[in-house]
């Protein structure tokens, strides 16, 4: 019969959603674990600036990044500082743990580093300067209740302010502390899950082997290892923070009805509703009219359920019918969520061509996915990509496929608000927190670039380290309250002395550098010091009174006084010293 043809046909396509399923779960899982990295690094550039005795701050860092709403795996922050770090004899201890509850004040004052499993990570994690987990298949450190209460922990390494921590040895040398985070992976699995994909099975184990072992979490507690009952099944290695995973997805028993309702329901549903209307026309021959016309009444109530259905996913829906060239699409049926998230009727779209509606289509690449899933029949995820057209714009992420009968269906999410948090902890690892300049990390990063540009331009590049003169009194006289502001009214009067193109950066305490990149000669340099100079001797209002200070800055050029990042600053920081110790409030370019 004709349905059955149909399902055949959406049978053969379930391996490829299959496939693009495994992969949004395995990318999910190390999406979620680089945001918990992009969190602690957020906690490292607020300790650059608060430093480690600042609980309090440390604290509201932690409230404002709502580890409930966003990060329900994470139990806890922790601050660890080094107390001593002899030869052989490093010892820690934790300063600061966040959410501030019972259970976590039994942690404060532990020394993490004196636990062998903790002190890999905490080694590892300093060496690399990179987020590190503890591995997961040495479990004697875990809270093990049962198989699925295992927790692990991420360190993030913190270097002392104003040292060299390139090579591992300087990194060593200049360890001052780590940031942790203490995952729970059930609840990490629930947050990330929710009601997603529930006919899949998602296991992963910690290492590259698939034992009953290494298993760390298994969403149906049902080890696919004592079962081999799934029709599809599929194996990924994944590095997180400095560990491998394998993750495995494995469908289950109702998979090919319940994966993609929209498509496989409704195209089976379709295929025998033709059938019984084929049916149902012989029928009428050949019964009474009375009969068939109940019949009919069934059938009809059939579609208004699938109708339903359609219409009240939460994800949008499209479905466009193909030119015969199969190069346009013209749209045919829009589900009430597209138009939300589009902001526009179907009325006014059923029936046109999809780059009238939406022009932006087009550069944003999903026509050429349209097209080839039409050319190929093969679904397709297409990544979240912007979306815009001077109508609306936003962050769409689509999944395109082929009907049976040859219709294109699109079904996407607006994940904007997503790709905005993603921004913001981005940013947050990445800046300062109190003046919301870019940290030492980005600072060194755009550094690297203006040097490779300028190799390849011949051109020259300066390096400015700047530091307050007769702040600290102020600071200390007025408290931290007084001298933040300052440092915030610093930060925009270096901003208002810069081009767009160059870049300021508080590396710590009163201690700023900025990058001037691109220059032809180097009397712009003298003249960009002398202003930011003049702009930071004006005084300062706060707390009701005219506070002055000034500034000492040291000037490296590239290439007359380095060629790389670490010899730079090392010698505008010399600079600075020398401008200090020649009376202050004054500039001076490095001297062999």
């Amino acid at each position: 019969m004709f349905w059955q043809a149909e399902y055949r046909n959406a049978e053969q396509s379930l391996e490829n959603e299959f496939e693009i399923v495994s992969a949004e779960l395995a990318n999910s899982v190390q999406r979620h674990i680089d945001h918990y990295e992009l969190a602690l690094l957020g906690a490292r550039a607020h300790i650059h600036s608060s430093g480690f005795s600042n609980a309090r701050s440390f604290g509201e860092y932690v409230d404002s990044i709502s580890l409930a709403e966003h990060y329900s795996g994470i139990q806890c922050i922790g601050l660890v500082e080094v107390q001593s770090n002899r030869l052989n004899q490093l010892r820690t201890k934790v300063v600061a743990i966040e959410p501030n509850t019972k259970e976590n004040a039994f942690g404060l004052g532990a020394d993490l580093y004196a636990v062998p499993i903790k002190r890999a990570a905490m080694d590892r994690a300093r060496d690399m300067d990179a987020a590190v987990l503890t591995d997961l298949r040495e479990k004697p450190h875990l809270q093990l209740a049962d198989k699925m209460a295992i927790s692990f922990m991420m360190f993030v390494p913190i270097f002392e302010q104003n040292k060299q921590h390139e090579t591992a040895s300087e990194r060593r040398n200049n360890i001052s502390g780590w940031i942790y985070a203490s995952i729970d992976i059930k609840r990490l699995m629930e947050e990330m899950l929710a009601s997603e994909h529930k006919d899949v099975d998602i296991e992963i184990f910690g290492g590259k082997e698939l034992t009953a072992d290494s298993l760390m979490f298994d969403r149906d507690n049902v080890l696919s290892l004592e079962r081999n009952d799934s029709h599809y099944q599929l194996v990924r290695k994944l590095i997180v923070a400095g560990q491998t995973w394998t993750v495995l997805t494995r469908s289950l028993q109702k998979y090919e009805e319940k994966l993609n309702p929209s498509r496989s329901i409704a195209v089976l549903a379709a295929g025998i509703f033709v059938s019984l209307v084929l049916w149902l026309f012989t029928w009428l021959l050949t019964h009474s009219r009375k009969e068939a016309i109940k019949l009919a009444e069934l059938l009809s109530e059939s579609q208004l359920r699938l109708q339903e259905m359609f219409e009240n996913m939460s994800s949008g829906v499209a479905v466009y019918r193909v030119s015969e060239d199969g190069q346009k699409f013209h749209f045919s049926a829009f589900n009430k969520a597209a138009e939300r998230m589009n902001e526009i009727p179907r009325q006014q779209i059923l029936g046109k061509e999809v780059t009238e509606v939406f022009p932006g289509i087009s550069r944003m690449g999903l026509i050429d996915v349209f097209r080839r899933v039409n050319e190929t029949g093969n679904a397709e995820h297409f990544p979240a990509v912007l979306y815009e057209d001077g109508r609306i714009s936003g962050w769409v992420e689509n999944f395109v496929y082929k009907l049976p009968g040859g219709e294109i269906v699109a079904i996407f999410d607006d994940i904007t608000a997503q790709k905005s948090y993603e921004e913001k902890m981005h940013n947050l690892a990445h800046s300062d927190a109190l003046t919301g300049l870019p940290n030492r990390r980005l600072f060194m990063d755009r550094m690297q670039q203006a040097i490779n540009s300028a190799k390849r331009t011949n051109s020259i590049l300066a390096i400015m380290f700047i530091d307050l003169d007769k702040f600290k009194p102020i600071n200390d006289e007025l408290g931290h309250e007084v001298g933040d502001l300052i440092l915030k009214e610093v930060a925009l009067r270096l901003k208002s002395s810069l081009r767009e193109s160059d870049t300021a950066a508080r590396i710590g305490g009163d201690e700023f550098v900025v990058l001037l990149p691109a220059l032809e000669t180097s009397e712009y340099v003298l003249a960009v010091a002398e202003k930011i100079r003049l702009a930071l001797e004006k005084p300062f209002e706060a707390v009701g009174k005219q506070l002055s200070i000034s500034c000492s800055i040291g000037i490296a050029l590239y290439p007359e006084h380095g060629t790389d990042t670490q010899i730079l600053v090392k010698n505008a920081d010399a600079a600075m010293y020398q401008a200090k110790s020649e009376g202050r409030n004054t500039i001076r370019i490095f001297t062999n």
